[in-house]
């Protein structure tokens, strides 16, 4: 996979939410993100999650500013507009 990935995800009904990306190795990161190792699944590229929102605005503003990041780095992205359960806490 050669671009980035990312999607909301939310824990319960009405939230919280969170950031949730799919990077690949080597890409730079932007500021308030945590790599989750445990999750192994995709070939070439790491999960990264940011901190759980209590509002969705918040969780919108995050993916807005990380799509930003990648769009200045001119590095490919998906932005996925729908809320997922997470993958992991």
């Amino acid at each position: 996979m050669s671009y980035v990935e990312m999607w909301l995800e939310m824990r319960g009904s009405g939230g919280p939410y969170r950031v949730a990306m799919l990077i690949p190795i080597g890409t730079e990161l932007p500021d308030g993100f945590t790599m989750k190792p445990e999750i192994t699944d995709y070939e070439g590229s790491h999960f990264f999650v940011s901190i759980w929102y209590d509002q969705m605005i918040q969780a919108k503003d995050a993916i807005l500013e990380a799509a930003k990041f990648y769009s200045e780095l001119k590095i490919q992205f998906l932005f996925f507009r729908e809320l997922r359960q997470p993958l992991t806490d």
